[in-house]
């Protein structure tokens, strides 16, 4: 048995252990002892050339379900060309695109989100593919940094969606400014990938798409670039087409 006074000595021993963990853990958890868990941030574009009805994206888990609707070229959520973005939990998420006309399926996969990540889902390829199944409608993420670059600066994400004509296999792309020795330029972005380059905001860089490793240009554009910008560069269309499902360059401001 212990004595009254041992007993004591003790009890306030343990106390002051459980203090001392409480402590700890609530310098863990940060200033206030509140531990923040930013929630991951989604977007969606579509970017299926030859749809004129819409893509439906459905992001679900257990009893969860965000549907997202889009036209071509369009992201959401989005209000004028300052997107904001879809909030979720950090999990594992069902994904499923539909067409919005006649809500048939096109593709579905599972895709995880981490706490803190910024994800654009774009929807690509072609409705009517034929036999090239490399070509059909597919779903493709590009992991976004939306810290402002410095200074001056822009940050561009060049995302390839682009396909050849029928019959033909769709390269990769280069994405530079005119010339044999361009200021910047990032070679060799695959189909369905996405590529970041930092480079001057302001009006006064041209930017050339080409075949990757020739001089074959599909497209030029002369942007104009807030400095501290974010921005997705989507290349979509398809060869040949005339139209909205011509190849274009669209620059859509992220932040």
């Amino acid at each position: 048995m212990l004595s009254g006074r041992k007993r004591s000595q003790r009890l306030a021993m343990m106390a002051a252990t459980v203090l001392t963990l409480v402590g700890g853990l609530t310098s863990c958890a940060g200033n206030g002892g509140v531990s923040t868990v930013i929630k991951p941030k989604v977007r969606f574009v579509n970017a299926v050339s030859d749809n004129t009805t819409g893509i439906k994206l459905k992001i679900s888990r257990d009893n969860n379900t965000y549907n997202l609707t889009t036209t071509y070229t369009q992201i959401i959520p989005a209000g004028s060309d300052n997107p904001s973005s879809l909030s979720i939990d950090a999990d594992t998420y069902d994904l499923e695109l539909f067409d919005a006309g006649n809500n048939d399926s096109y593709a579905a996969q599972t895709q995880q989100f981490a706490p803190n990540s910024n994800t654009i889902l774009i929807a690509l390829g072609l409705q009517n593919f034929g036999t090239e199944f490399l070509k059909r409608v597919q779903l493709a993420p590009a992991s976004i940094d939306v810290a402002p670059p410095n200074g001056s600066k822009a940050r561009l994400y060049v995302f390839h969606a682009f396909n050849r004509a029928n019959g033909f296999e769709t390269p990769g792309i280069d994405f530079q400014n005119p010339g044999d020795n361009p200021q910047y330029k990032v070679t060799g972005i695959n189909y369905a990938t996405a590529a970041p380059i930092v480079v001057d905001s302001g009006n006064s860089l041209t930017f050339e798409v080409r075949r990757t490793g020739t001089e074959n240009i599909y497209s030029t554009t002369t942007p104009t670039l807030d400095a501290g910008g974010i921005y997705l560069v989507l290349f979509s269309g398809l060869e040949g087409a005339s139209g909205a499902a011509a190849p274009q360059v669209r620059y859509i401001k992220l932040n």
